[in-house]
């Protein structure tokens, strides 16, 4: 008998600019750990919450060469780069480890609904022109696969997560 593997996911390929103006890709991350969430500079719910949680975890892998983070913003036409490095320097956001990236709406958008999966909602059927505001953070493996969907807002899904990294080094 004869089975049909459906081909396994895997984050698309992007080009975006960081904090520090420098181009990010996925080519960067090939072969490491990586955690991604959405994102934007003047959001007065979540995101505060979220960023500092995820320094907590970025602070524990701090010496780690091949743990990083990507932090997308979802308002690109307000973030800019001297804006998201602002921000950075306001977090103490390592530009090493951690990036915060910008690029087209419609690129980002795309990634956090068909690639992340990062809302609630099945994002396949949503337009590129909504907004996408959520606390998922994912994480991600050397092979580029979703390993875990975290609640950023949530220092007990942070220890969760920085666990999962642990664990996925080992492997």
């Amino acid at each position: 008998m004869d089975t049909v593997k459906s081909p396994v996911h895997r984050i698309a390929e992007f080009s975006l600019i960081d904090q520090d103006n420098q181009l990010i890709s996925n080519a960067m991350f090939d072969g490491k750990i990586y955690v991604a969430n959405f994102f934007f500079t003047s959001c007065p719910s979540i995101c505060p919450k979220m960023t500092t949680n995820l320094k907590f975890v970025a602070d524990q892998f701090k010496n780690s060469p091949d743990i990083f983070f990507i932090s997308h913003s979802v308002t690109p036409w307000i973030d800019s780069v001297a804006r998201l490095n602002q921000f950075a320097s306001r977090y103490k956001i390592r530009s090493s480890q951690w990036h915060l990236v910008t690029g087209r709406k419609e690129e980002i958008n795309m990634l956090a609904r068909r690639s992340y999966f990062a809302e609630e909602e099945l994002g396949l059927t949503k337009d590129s022109a909504g907004f996408v505001h959520t606390e998922h953070c994912l994480l991600i493996d050397r092979e580029r696969r979703i390993r875990g969907i975290y609640n950023g807002t949530l220092p007990l899904e942070m220890q969760r997560l920085a666990e999962d990294i642990r664990v996925l080094i080992q492997e």
